[in-house]
């Protein structure tokens, strides 16, 4: 990606840099809120764990 984002930028083509750049960035914001929720659901367990205790 990185070599396809700087080949775009070095011929101008700015705009389809950044409309790249925006649709990587929502793919990682997937993954982040994916990541997010299973570290939600491992802390609810815990948490359920710990007050049957």
């Amino acid at each position: 990606m990185i070599e396809e984002v700087l080949r775009l930028y070095g011929s101008g083509q700015v705009q389809h840099v950044i409309k790249t750049l925006r649709k990587h960035r929502c793919s990682l914001m997937d993954s982040l809120h994916e990541s997010q929720e299973r570290v939600d659901c491992l802390d609810f367990l815990v948490w359920r764990m710990e007050k049957e205790k």
